[in-house]
């Protein structure tokens, strides 16, 4: 597997769907990456959207082993679907709600995110990231 494949992984890039023709290789392009990460002791997860958790990788092999920041933005949203989904012992331990937020002073649109871990903590008790 070339390394240039992990790269693309950390982008919202296409190369890696172009390259990689199926799901059980893109999934595996992104764990032997996290893999990597975990090895030289940092903390690592993967930011999805539905569209990628749904058509491009086997979600059943990424659930419960690494954390999932996942991007969703549409206001049709069912209710009740952070709690199924989302939170402590849910598929999703964040959730990326919109990139057209506004926060003062910043001009333009960000993106908003909810965490439902406190990823702060879990990081400097297991003494990831120089932590």
């Amino acid at each position: 597997m070339p390394s240039e494949f992990l790269r693309y992984t950390l982008s919202e890039d296409d190369r890696i769907k172009d390259n990689v023709s199926d799901k059980g290789g893109r999934t595996s392009v992104c764990t032997a990456f996290m893999n990597k990460m975990r090895e030289a002791g940092f903390f690592t997860g993967l930011y999805t959207n539905h569209n990628w958790i749904t058509n491009y990788l086997n979600s059943g092999s990424l659930f419960p082993e690494y954390d999932v920041w996942y991007a969703r933005y549409y206001d049709n949203t069912p209710n009740g679907w952070q709690n199924n989904w989302a939170g402590t012992d849910r598929k999703f331990g964040m959730w990326q709600y919109t990139d057209c937020g506004e926060i003062t002073p910043i001009s333009g649109n960000v993106d908003c995110n909810v965490a439902y871990k406190n990823y702060p903590l879990i990081i400097k008790a297991l003494h990831l990231n120089h932590f």
